[in-house]
């Protein structure tokens, strides 16, 4: 198995004039970089496709999503994914950094829109066909715009993109009802949690750990994660320290015990254990199914 690999922008694009952002023909961009993004991997950006055409499989993050005209996927960085498709597929893909939003649009924030707040939101929605030439619309306004050169083009560029996650944004929450906690003042601590469990998970896993880095009781804690995600701190932090794992245990070759205490295990039979408990099958099993 190829190991998979953390892209960058500058990946896609030679003498990268617009750093922080790439626009594509799906198509394109598949025959352009098809050694690169058919196998897992992951990237340290913001990424959005919309297909137009095609079927197949998107997996993200170990869970695979149908493709059909209509689809249309969402990825936060540090994200593992890759592609299969039984027909051709047609569509439009780009992709920006943070900094798109932090330095252009500062009263913008990324983890404003409901597919980005959490990794457990659906990264996927799938348009009617009225959403879907809407945004083709909208889409066509920002590939012109990417293949300009005209003053202040790079700052119309971030206010297109957020024009396109707004009306998805309530395209999404029409589907997602549930997830709609726009009135909430939670939401923002979700993203905060998740943003330091991934800074932090190696080096600790307990909950206390956390909820004092949010200045916030471990009970009053768990009652928000319940709120909005319906799951405890113990099982985030799990669930996301089984998806390192797993993505460790793919990328590489390296011996189990070396992986164990890269992940911040006490031992071996200790990671062994948790990620049993959390999978269903050993580390070694896990590797053999994936492969077959």
């Amino acid at each position: 198995m190829q190991t998979p690999k953390i892209l960058s922008i500058p990946k896609f694009k030679e003498d990268l004039n617009k750093k922080d952002f790439y626009f594509n023909d799906f198509r394109q961009h598949l025959e352009k970089n098809k050694e690169l993004i058919l196998s897992p991997h992951g990237h340290d950006f913001y990424l959005c496709v919309v297909f137009t055409a095609g079927k197949g499989t998107h997996e993200i993050d170990f869970k695979s999503y149908e493709i059909r005209p209509g689809s249309i996927f969402f990825m936060r960085p540090g994200q593992i994914h890759s592609w299969k498709f039984t027909m051709p597929p047609e569509g439009y893909i780009f992709f920006h950094s943070k900094n798109l939003f932090n330095l252009l649009l500062p009263n913008d924030q990324i983890n404003d829109y409901p597919f980005y707040i959490s990794y457990h939101n659906p990264p996927n929605l799938l348009l009617n066909k009225k959403e879907l030439a809407s945004t083709i619309d909208q889409l066509q306004f920002l590939k012109d715009e990417y293949n300009s050169d005209k003053y202040f083009s790079f700052r119309k560029i971030a206010y297109i993109i957020s024009i396109i996650y707004i009306d998805l944004s309530r395209y999404y929450l029409s589907k997602y009802t549930s997830l709609d906690n726009s009135n909430s003042r939670y939401f923002n601590i979700i993203y905060k949690l998740e943003a330091e469990i991934a800074e932090n998970y190696r080096s600790n896993k307990s909950v206390d750990f956390y909820a004092d880095r949010l200045h916030l009781s471990k009970r009053h804690l768990d009652r928000i994660t319940h709120q909005i995600l319906g799951k405890s701190v113990k099982a985030i932090i799990s669930e996301y320290v089984v998806l390192k794992a797993k993505a460790a245990i793919l990328q590489n070759d390296l011996s189990l015990l070396y992986l164990s205490e890269d992940l911040g295990f006490k031992s071996l039979s200790h990671f062994s254990k948790f990620f049993k408990n959390h999978v269903g099958v050993s580390p070694n099993r896990f590797k053999e199914g994936y492969r077959l």
